[in-house]
């Protein structure tokens, strides 16, 4: 049957190969654009979730990344009662970092962001983030160009301490690696600030978040109160809420791209119901004599099921790898993290499937309610 089947489409290439591509495409746009969203879920549940301080940011900006604050902000809500330690930072995203491969089922290795520290902020990495330097050292003054990478970007770029890395076209010296177990910041790269102020076009004594330490982590929401009391252009929060806030904001960005992804895997299914009606008028003769050698309405269904399921099996397989590589290619330009994991692979593969099955169910229905007789009439 399935031979059958796969001869019946060579026959009709070019149709095939239309069909074809609508389904590679609906499945690479899954592929491809769930794992964006997948990947900055991940990151983003790793960063709150080692998060042990308080985050601040500009209050009534549209996105986290206009947020600017001023660092005699930091010094001031240092002197607050409560308040351990607070250190101006600037999240921003590496780009051009490249040398690692999305693989399916794994997390891409490709960097998501650079956090600018100052020399002084080794204890607040490792108390916020439980972020501590395993190899090396951490930055000093002397470092223009030294950086920190994460334990996983150490071991999918193959770097250590002492070598070259490349990223934002810029050279940088790795002078330490952090432990695993980092959370954000296995993925992460810790830069001079003064360099990331360069990067943003910043103003020396601007930043775009504030990390701070209380010195009592069970009075943190007291602290946030008298922040938020105190300095009414700045918002506090606490990892929790910060990541319920990220939570909603990345739940609705992976719906959107599920719709996307589902109205091309609809213009898929429609491209293989008319491959597959067309299929049947011009194999109505065919049809006939199967019917009248003793082929049932069931084999005739069987028949051209099969053929718009192996349409969805290739397209489905090369959909995913297509998707992958445009994933991987989105990490590279952007910097984000994709994660193409085994769960959404099989949900994009059994969608192909589906597309496959319903767009042939009405063709095969069709063909097997012919008449014999007349179909071997037909010219």
């Amino acid at each position: 049957m399935i031979k059958f089947s796969v001869r019946n489409l060579l026959k009709r290439k070019t149709r095939s190969l239309l069909t074809l591509s609508g389904i590679v495409i609906g499945v690479a746009m899954i592929i491809a654009l769930v794992s964006v969203s997948e990947g900055l879920t991940m990151l983003a549940t790793e960063f709150v979730g080692n998060f042990q301080g308080i985050f601040v940011l500009q209050k009534d900006v549209p996105d986290d990344i206009f947020s600017r604050i001023n660092l005699e902000d930091a010094e001031a809500i240092e002197e607050m009662s409560g308040v351990k330690k607070a250190s101006g930072q600037i999240i921003g995203i590496v780009r051009g970092l490249e040398g690692a491969e999305t693989e399916i089922g794994l997390e891409s290795l490709t960097a998501g962001y650079f956090i600018g520290v100052g020399p002084e902020d080794e204890e607040l990495l490792a108390s916020t983030y439980n972020a501590e330097v395993d190899k090396g050292r951490f930055l000093t003054d002397n470092d223009k160009y030294g950086v920190v990478i994460g334990s996983g970007i150490a071991d999918s770029y193959n770097k250590n301490v002492g070598d070259k890395i490349i990223f934002n076209d810029i050279k940088w010296r790795v002078v330490g690696v952090f432990n695993e177990g980092a959370g954000f910041m296995e993925q992460g790269i810790a830069i001079p600030l003064e360099r990331a102020q360069e990067i943003n076009g910043f103003e020396d004594d601007i930043v775009t978040m504030l990390s701070v330490m209380p010195e009592n982590p069970d009075e943190i929401d007291e602290v946030v109160k008298h922040i938020d009391l105190r300095y009414p252009h700045l918002d506090a929060y606490t990892a929790q809420e910060l990541g319920e806030t990220a939570g909603d904001f990345l739940g609705t960005i992976r719906t959107a791209f599920w719709l996307i992804s589902i109205v091309a895997g609809i213009v898929g299914g429609i491209g293989v119901a008319n491959t597959m009606i067309t299929s049947v008028y011009e194999r109505t003769k065919e049809i006939g004599i199967l019917r009248a050698v003793g082929w049932t309405q069931r084999n005739i269904v069987v028949l051209i099921l099969t053929e718009g399921l192996v349409l969805s099996i290739i397209g489905g397989i090369i959909g995913i790898f297509l998707g992958s590589a445009v994933a991987n290619a989105i990490a590279g330009v952007t910097g984000f993290v994709v994660y193409v994991s085994f769960e959404l692979v099989t949900q994009a593969f059994t969608f192909a499937l589906t597309v496959g099955l319903i767009g042939g169910l009405y063709p095969a229905i069709k063909a097997a309610q012919m008449d014999p007789v007349t179909a071997l009439r037909y010219e």
